[in-house]
Order: structure tokens, then sequence, then C-alpha cells
């Protein structure tokens, strides 16, 4: 085939006046008619060529719809062959199954499973309808939907009324859902798109949430789990549920606001706190007189008191009566205790129980004045796992106490404190030589810790030449800006990743906040990553990150950079 260049030669080559191009030269007129004659046969090629590829991209347009068309008749027919056809329904209710959200109940959104599932073909649509562990699980978001789409996805305002009926669609929606589930034990979760204590103009109306409370009533005998969100009189008519009524209820969290504090509310007599199956209980504003239950606190492996996932302090009961709670929850296994600032401030004698918790692995302990009461009276000997949080000045004695109550069994430990000597902290340590885990972090709004987590104390927990202080630790968290030195955190990771044998156990994972190091050349400030540095260290399988959250404006993300992925987000809270 001829080559685009060796035409255009060959067409220059024949051109009568080719010696003139470069010139200045001026054609006679005879000589201009035999150039416009040379043009006119050029031209003349050219029109056929183009017209010779209109006909080439029209045949391959021809080509490709009847490639499509053929792919198309191939997936059809092939179809009936394919793996998905053949899988057996019990295996296709058990890969069903697995695509269900793990960190958390299902969704009413055809985008999700299960109802994603039923709109593939009808078969899958028989065989998920007919799968009742598929509509185990529920959640239920309550909206306004006639306010417009500056808060949701309409554009256009509707009515309440109008907004009240699509709800109750969706109620019934619910109720065929939970029809689905035949016999399986539920777990159903309500909240609201907002908060009506907090925001009353934009939450739903109590006759929104009354018309899921009359769906869900009738399948009461089989909640497993139960979690409510929104304000308490909204869920008075669960609240006089008896126990046989929700005999299979293991776990209930409470997230409710605005206990009516009137002596014929249903709420100060609830018999869901004494659910002979009762396990899991967690409580945002504890105003419930948990006495009533006290036969069967000691069935309870985990106990959550105040909010959970915000910073606002709730009611907690008082050191007094929490004490006597928890003497009787010899079985627990977690416990959450979200202690108030403003409360327990006393300057009597306290009247506290001795509690005895044999069982308990993990403390999650905010505190508030005057906690060290409570702590001095507690017993975990077998405590695993503390995390701890306070901005008070007396923190270092009630964290010394909590430490030295466990029994040198000390695994993993949190720190959320503005107020922590290094003394304090190494003695803490010393006290904890199986901690595999220590993160260490600053209270939501606060200053940085007053903690010397400086060179010195980085050669302690990786010294060559003495008793490393904590030998097994495998994963540390500095998610604040620290004392120690850019050199002084690499050459504590050597020393921890050089480790061949004996008792000095290898990094697993890091996050710190990157070392603030004067530039030798511009002589300011600024951050110095290191996780080139370690790269060598990554590959051989350290998780290793660096996290910035700038100004520690908690409106801007947190970001972390990984020597193996990047930039990325960074959940600050984990």
């Amino acid at each position: 085939m001829e080559s685009p260049n060796s035409a255009e030669s060959s067409l220059l080559a024949s051109f009568p006046f080719s010696s003139f191009l470069q010139t200045d030269y001026i054609p006679t007129k005879e000589e201009a008619g035999r150039v416009k004659e040379f043009l006119q046969k050029s031209e003349d090629r050219l029109r056929t060529r183009r017209e010779k590829i209109e006909c080439l991209y029209e045949e391959i347009e021809r080509m490709e719809k009847d490639m499509m068309q053929l792919q198309a008749h191939i997936e059809a027919c092939s179809s009936i062959i394919s793996l998905a056809r053949h899988i057996p329904d019990d295996i296709l209710r058990e890969i069903f199954c697995h695509c269900l959200p793990t960190d958390g109940d299902a969704v009413l959104d055809v985008n999700d499973a299960p109802l994603s599932l039923t709109l593939v073909c009808s078969r899958w649509r028989q065989v998920a309808i007919t799968t009742p562990s598929l509509w185990s699980t529920i959640h239920i978001p309550i909206i306004r939907e006639e306010i417009d789409g500056r808060l949701f996805t309409r554009t256009s305002p509707m009515s309440l009324d109008q907004a009240f009926q699509r709800n109750v669609g969706r109620a019934n929606m619910v109720m065929e859902w939970l029809q689905r589930s035949g016999s399986t034990p539920l777990s159903i979760s309500i909240a609201m798109a907002s908060n009506r204590f907090e925001f009353r103009d934009v939450a739903p109306p109590p006759e929104f949430v009354a018309e899921y409370i009359k769906v869900i009533m009738p399948f009461a005998t089989r909640w497993k789990a139960l979690r409510l969100s929104g304000l308490y009189q909204d869920y008075a008519e669960l609240a006089g549920l008896s126990e046989t009524d929700v005999s299979s209820l293991e776990s209930l969290t409470l997230d409710l606001h605005g206990f009516d504090d009137d002596e014929e509310s249903a709420w100060r007599s609830t018999k869901l706190l004494s659910a002979p199956s009762l396990r899991k209980l967690s409580i945002r504003q504890c105003y419930l007189d948990l006495s009533l239950a006290s036969p069967h606190l000691k069935r309870l492996t985990h106990l959550s008191l105040g909010p959970v996932h915000d910073y606002t302090y709730d009611y907690t009961p008082g050191l007094e009566v929490l004490s006597r709670i928890l003497r009787e929850c010899t079985d627990l296994i977690s416990c959450r205790l979200h202690l108030r600032d403003d409360s327990w401030s006393n300057n009597g004698v306290l009247d506290i129980c001795d509690m005895y918790l044999p069982s308990l692995k993990k403390l999650d302990l905010r505190e508030g004045p005057n906690t060290l009461p409570l702590v001095e009276k507690l017993e975990v000997p077998h405590l695993e796992e503390i995390v701890f949080e306070s901005s008070l000045t007396g923190a270092e004695m009630v964290l010394k106490t909590l430490v030295s109550r466990t029994n040198e069994c000390l695994q993993k430990l949190n720190l959320r404190v503005v107020h922590l000597e290094a003394s304090v902290f190494r003695e803490v340590l010393h006290h904890s030589p199986n901690l595999t885990t220590l993160v260490l972090k600053q209270v939501h709004n606060r200053p940085s810790p007053k903690l010397q987590l400086d060179d010195g104390l980085l050669n302690e927990l990786a010294s060559y030449t003495g008793p490393s202080l904590r030998p097994r630790l495998e994963i540390l968290n500095c998610n604040f800006e620290a004392e120690f030195t850019y050199q002084g955190f690499l050459d504590f990771i050597r020393r921890k990743q050089g480790v061949v044998e004996g008792p000095v156990a290898k990094l697993k994972e890091v996050l710190i906040h990157p070392v603030s190091e004067r530039d030798e050349t511009s002589g300011r400030m600024g951050y110095k990553l290191m996780t080139s540095d370690v790269k060598r260290f990554v590959d051989e399988g350290l998780s290793f990150y660096e996290s910035i959250n700038y100004d520690h404006n908690t409106s801007v993300p947190h970001v972390a950079f990984s020597a193996r992925e990047g930039w990325q987000a960074y959940d600050h809270d984990d």
C-alpha cells in the first residue's frame, strides 16, 4: 500500500512546475492554466478517496450494528447455560444473605439489598421474597417531605397532608417487608431525619412516627434488636409493652431526648428493660429507673449510658445510683459510661457500693467531676481494653487507679486527655505489661494533651540497651502534635522493625501527626512527612499513616498520607 509520504512525493514529482515552488517565479497565463488543470485532477482524486472513506465508514457502522446484535444474541442464548441459572435455590439464598449490609439494618431502597435483588429477574424475585432472613432487618428513616429540596431530594414542596399520605404508603411497605420475614427474629431501627427536640421545624410530627409504631407492634414477640431515635413521648406506646410482649428482645438502644417527668409517663415504669432475653442496653438520656430491672441486670453483657456519637452531655445517673446498677451487672463484657461535666459534684460522703465485674473486657469512660470514688470501688480483674476521655485536671489519678485494677491484663489503651504528665503516663504503662495497642488523641475542641511524648519516652518503648517499657506494642496511634523529633520517631520505628527475635514485637500499624520542623533553606516551620523513609517497612507489611486536621478545625475532614495508598480521608474517631 502506498504510504502518505510516498503519495505526497510522487504528486509533487509529477507537478510540471515543481522547480518553481520555493521561488518567487510568476507563471504566465498559459502556465497558470496548466496548473489549474493539474489541480483539478488532484481534487478529483481527493474527492474519490473521500467517497471511498465514507463508504468504508458506512460499512464499519453496519458491521458494528451487526456485531452488537450478534453479541446480544449470544448473551440471550448463553443465558440458558449460565452458571447463575443453574445455582440451586438454597445456594442462591445464601448468596443473597451475604448481600445485606454488615454495618446496620437493611434500608428501604431499591438500589440496595434486599429490594435490589427482587428487580433482576422473576426467579430471583421469587427466591428473594421467599427467603425470610433477607427481610429480618430494616432501618426506617422518618422524614418530612413537605420541606423543599434544600434539605431533601425533592425539588418541589408538597403539602403536609401529601407528605403524610406518602408516609402511610411507606409504612405499608414496611408491613409487607416484615410479613416476608416469616418467623425469624427481627432487628428494627427507627430514626428521625432530624432531632425534633432540637429542630422542631424540620423533624416529623408525632403522627408520622405513630404510623410505623402501628406497623411494628404486631411483631413485638420477634424483636431481637430494637433501636429508637427521637423523642421519648413519640414511643410511649412501645414503653407500655410487657416483658412477655418482647420475650425475644436481646438488644435495646434508646437514642431518645425530651424525657417527660410526668408520673403518668409510660416510660417511668416501662417493662422493656426487664425483657427476659435482654443482653445489650444503650440509653442516651438515662432518666429511666434502672432499679426496676434490677433482677434482670445480671444478664446484661453490654451496657452504654450517655450519647455515643456526639459531644453533648446528656443525663446519666449519679455515682451512688450508678454503683448500685453496676453491682448487679456481674456478667458485663463491655461497659460505656459517658458522664456529665456538671453532675456529681458532691462535698459530702458518697455511699458507693463495691462493684465486682469479673467478665468485663472493655470499659469506655468519659469522665465527669468526682469520678474517682466510683473507680476506687470498681474491681475489673480481667479488663483488656480501656477507652478514657477527660479534660479535667484530676484525670491522672482516675486513670492510674483504673489501670491498677486490671491485674495487668490490659491490652488496649485509648486515651483522650488534656492533662497527663509524662511520669504518670510511664506509671500507667508500667501497670500494662501486655499492652499491644496504644491510642493517644486530643479531646474534641480542646488543646493537644499536655503529654511529653518525646524521644526519650519513645526510646523506652523500644530500647536496645535495657528492658523495653512496652515490648508487645504493635499498634501506635498518636494523632496530635507530640514532642518527639523526626529523627527520634524514625529511630523508634527502625528499632521496632529491626527485631529478629525476642520479647520485643514489631509494629503492625502506626498513625501519627506529621512532625513540625524548621526548614533549613527557608527557615520556616512546616510539616515533614516521613513516609518515604519508612517505605521499606511498609513494603514488609507495616501500615503507616500521617494524619493532618488543619488548625484542629472539626469542620475540615482529617486527611492521612499512606506510603501505600497516598492521600485519603481519615476518620479520626475510629
